[in-house]
């Protein structure tokens, strides 16, 4: 099941909902308002990027960790 579809059935309390649904809901709710839209998209993204390369960073040192003979 979609990520997004599950957050949307079972998180049925508007205070607790992830902020993903929640930027969605603001989006079809109101009239498109891109400056509010795009101040919640960035904390959404944010931590996106630095999970991403802190894991490549640990990946590949363990790929040339692996890879060396010895």
């Amino acid at each position: 099941m979609d990520d997004y579809l599950r957050l949307m059935v079972v998180l049925v309390d508007p205070d607790r909902v992830a902020l993903q649904v929640a930027l969605g809901q603001l989006n079809l709710t109101h009239d498109t308002d891109n400056g509010m839209l795009i101040a919640g998209t960035v904390p959404a993204v944010i931590p996106l990027p630095i999970v991403f390369l802190v894991g490549a960073r640990n990946f590949i040192a363990d790929l040339a960790t692996g890879a060396v003979r010895g």
